[in-house]
């Protein structure tokens, strides 16, 4: 293996002229496009870094030069570490697209499986059960992604098409508060008789 392909982007600042500056270096996920200067009321060379997200920043040059746990990266890197840390799925953290599906998830699996649940006697207490692929937050999310499609608007939430019927494929929906009203044991569906 190459000598050179070993060397880290610290190794390369040290042995750079330093009339170049930083330049052209990567440092983690930064790469130095353009040098700043002093920034008022700020220490320190700043140069411009961009993210390899896209994002433009200033970042202070001895902060990513130092050895000593430098900046990799505009922030993004912190907030995916922040999305998988102490997490299975990464589903419902704040920044995770699918929050609103994992809220679901977790409110059908408890009025279905969970009897101190206040809703449990309308569900599972009826003997409605969630399908037994859908214990991963994943293959849920999955369904109701690829099969139902993202959510249409605010005003749509996941409806058992048959009331009666298990929380299960081909028995979900996205519908308005409206539909939902229409589709309830209570509701009374009167036929106009021909005369």
């Amino acid at each position: 293996m190459n000598q050179e392909n070993l060397k880290t982007d610290w190794d390369r600042y040290l042995e750079r002229d330093k009339t170049k500056g930083l330049l052209g270096l990567t440092f983690g996920r930064l790469t130095v496009v353009d040098f700043i200067g002093k920034i008022e009321g700020q220490t320190g060379k700043w140069w411009l870094c961009e993210c390899g997200c896209g994002v433009l920043k200033p970042i202070r040059g001895n902060a990513i030069t130092t050895p000593n746990q430098p900046t990799r990266s505009c922030g993004c890197l912190h907030r995916e570490s922040a999305l998988t840390a102490n997490s299975t799925h990464g589903h419902s953290s704040d920044y995770s697209p699918n929050q609103y599906i994992y809220r679901l998830w977790t409110n059908i699996h408890r009025k279905c499986n969970n009897p101190t649940d206040r809703a449990y006697r309308n569900y599972g207490g009826r003997g409605i059960t969630v399908f037994k692929d859908w214990q991963s937050i994943d293959k849920f999310c999955d369904y109701i992604i690829n099969i139902l499609g993202h959510r249409p608007s605010p005003e749509y939430s996941i409806d058992r098409i048959d009331n009666d019927g298990n929380y299960e494929p081909d028995n979900l929906r996205w519908a308005t508060r409206s539909q939902q009203n229409n589709n309830r044991r209570c509701s009374v569906r009167l036929e106009e008789s021909a005369a």
